[in-house]
């Protein structure tokens, strides 16, 4: 990337590289994941979806796509084709019925043990052992958080 090649890396050139990194790494996760017929059956963004609600277990439709950056419409059409598949349950707000929550079915708890599995193996021998693990999984977790809000 644009600044490790040059020498004269500025903290921009620094973050920009770091962006398009992360970006390429989760691509190839989702390549490597989507190798197993359980998991390509279903989208990048279905993937996303699941393992978001499984963390975030009863969020709205509404959040949901707020915080996965989709527009309603997209996120309902993916909603439909994961409920139809038996991965997200739909259910009423107990207290007040016109409103939705989000949830994962024990399907989908397998599918994202299997993805979990899967991200595990593929980078088992590329991350630093030990407490570099932990900084490492503490940083990226603090800019997605930020990035989120």
């Amino acid at each position: 990337m644009t600044g490790a090649k040059s020498g004269a890396a500025t903290r921009r050139d620094d973050l920009a590289d770091i962006g398009g990194y992360v970006t390429a790494i989760a691509r190839y996760l989702t390549e490597i994941a989507h190798r197993h017929p359980a998991v390509a059956r279903l989208t990048p963004l279905e993937i996303l979806i699941v393992r978001y609600v499984e963390m975030h277990g009863g969020v709205s439709p509404k959040d949901l796509a707020k915080s996965v950056g989709m527009q309603a419409s997209n996120t309902s059409a993916a909603l439909r084709s994961l409920a139809r598949q038996g991965l997200i349950e739909k259910r009423r707000v107990e207290g007040d019925g016109r409103k939705i929550s989000l949830h994962v079915t024990d399907e989908a708890l397998r599918t994202i043990a299997m993805v979990r599995d899967i991200t595990a193996d593929a980078l088992e021998d590329l991350v630093p052992r030990g407490p570099a693990a932990g900084r490492l999984l503490r940083a990226l977790t603090e800019i997605e958080d930020g990035l989120r809000r």
